[in-house]
């Protein structure tokens, strides 16, 4: 019962964001929250830091993981993946 009731605020809040998008004739896109954290930029693998910073493996850019998240969920929602590998 205490996973449902945390979880919905945000299930109210996706269902009248849906509704609101869909009354104004706008398109709602999906993207699964679940993928491995990548820095958008590089597409290095970013491991926990000092509290809300994350640090990326690959140049050491430390940045906040919020930040990361909107990033990577934006760009997601425009169809650009980044790739798990890069040479």
């Amino acid at each position: 019962m205490n996973r449902k009731l945390s979880t919905w605020n945000a299930r109210t809040f996706q269902f009248m964001l849906e509704y609101r998008l869909d009354w104004l004739e706008l398109l709602v896109k999906h993207v699964d929250s679940k993928t491995a954290p990548r820095r958008p930029l590089c597409s290095g693998s970013l491991a926990s830091y000092e509290g809300m910073l994350m640090r990326c493996e690959r140049c050491n850019l430390a940045v906040d993981r919020d930040v990361v998240a909107v990033l990577n969920l934006q760009m997601w929602g425009f169809g650009f993946t980044p790739k798990a590998s890069m040479s």
